[in-house]
């Protein structure tokens, strides 16, 4: 089996505090440590991650997937997460001392995530309008994903607009680890859902799907930039043959997220939250099993998952890979189980 050189793999460990008791509870995280692994296909790295600890102890998870260069995925991960923090930490009925019902709970943060992800995509398109729209940049677009833990460790909340993935590994009725995603991906080519909604949106109207790709140029649905897919303005002849020519009804891809909230039960372990760089290769369970298996020897588990993707991925040894040959960029992120207090 083709073996993978670790220091092709950059990893890291992050811990962020939590001013808020757990009260008994199995939570899937204590004090919210987490691993990331980082596998990039080409320089610069087309992928981003954050962490934010909000003011009220809980936690903000920013992952983001970039394509066609990093303008709009550097933008996503400076001005999103921004956009995000500062609406959440606005909205006291999410983040204050009332302890909302869940369903008011998971109603406030859809709201501010959908004014975080529009805005954004908003101020991305301003700012290449004024810079003259150059085609360099108005192609860029990026999937993001963020995924908010509540102070208490009760509540999860995901807002992801995209082809990122979040899936929790939880322990089922019969002792065995499973696999629960709780996002789904915006793919037309995978997601027959969306390539619906696509459809229902440009009724009979000619190459709208080439072979899964909108338009002939990406398989997302959604995503922060690729102006040219949204805006008539900036889909001029300066793309060259990334030009989007007739038919042509933009917009064509959506900046909305769609939104997932689970309370955290006493079976929950760890959430596994990366591109789709890990899942092009690997089914959720194999992700889950492999995680699972590296923390029980002691490896990094976010390490050991990109690179069995990369070894995956690659059809002849590591040593001979030109950067074209290689897999997809990918980020790895694992929110690690909370041990268990005696």
């Amino acid at each position: 089996m083709l073996r993978v050189p670790m220091h092709l793999i950059r990893t890291g460990r992050s811990f962020c505090s939590n001013a808020h008791a757990v009260n008994g509870l199995f939570s899937p995280i204590e004090s919210l440590p987490s691993v990331t692994a980082q596998l990039a296909a080409s320089s610069p790295c087309e992928d981003a991650h954050r962490t934010v600890p909000l003011s009220d102890g809980s936690i903000l998870f920013g992952m983001l997937d970039g394509h066609a260069g990093t303008h709009a995925v550097l933008f996503a991960q400076r001005t999103l997460i921004a956009q995000a923090v500062m609406r959440l930490e606005a909205r006291e009925n999410v983040l204050g001392d009332t302890r909302p019902a869940p369903v008011e709970l998971h109603t406030k943060f859809a709201e501010a995530m959908v004014d975080a992800f529009e805005a954004t995509d908003q101020m991305f398109a301003d700012q290449v309008r004024k810079a003259g729209r150059p085609p360099k940049v108005t192609r860029t677009g990026a999937c993001a994903m963020l995924v908010h833990v509540s102070a208490d460790h009760k509540m999860l909340h995901v807002a992801n607009a995209g082809d990122c993935r979040c899936v929790l590994a939880r322990v089922g009725d019969n002792g065995e680890m499973e696999a629960v995603a709780l996002s789904q991906d915006h793919n037309a080519m995978t997601n027959p859902h969306e390539a619906r909604l696509l459809a229902a949106k440009h009724p009979g109207e000619g190459k709208l799907l080439t072979r899964g790709y909108v338009k002939g140029r990406v398989q997302m649905t959604r995503s922060i930039g690729d102006l040219y897919l949204k805006y008539e303005e900036f889909n001029t002849k300066s793309l060259g043959k990334t030009q989007v020519q007739q038919p042509y009804h933009p917009p064509y891809l959506s900046c909305m997220p769609e939104m997932t909230a689970h309370t955290i039960q006493p079976s929950d372990r760890f959430l596994v939250i990366a591109t789709d760089g890990l899942w092009s290769e690997l089914e959720n369970h194999e992700v889950i099993s492999i995680a699972q298996r590296a923390m029980t020897k002691g490896d990094c588990p976010a390490r050991e998952l990109a690179a069995k993707a990369l070894n995956e991925a690659a059809p002849v040894s590591y040593t001979h890979l030109r950067a074209h040959e290689t897999p997809e960029h990918l980020v790895c992120r694992l929110l690690l189980e909370k041990k268990k207090k005696h």
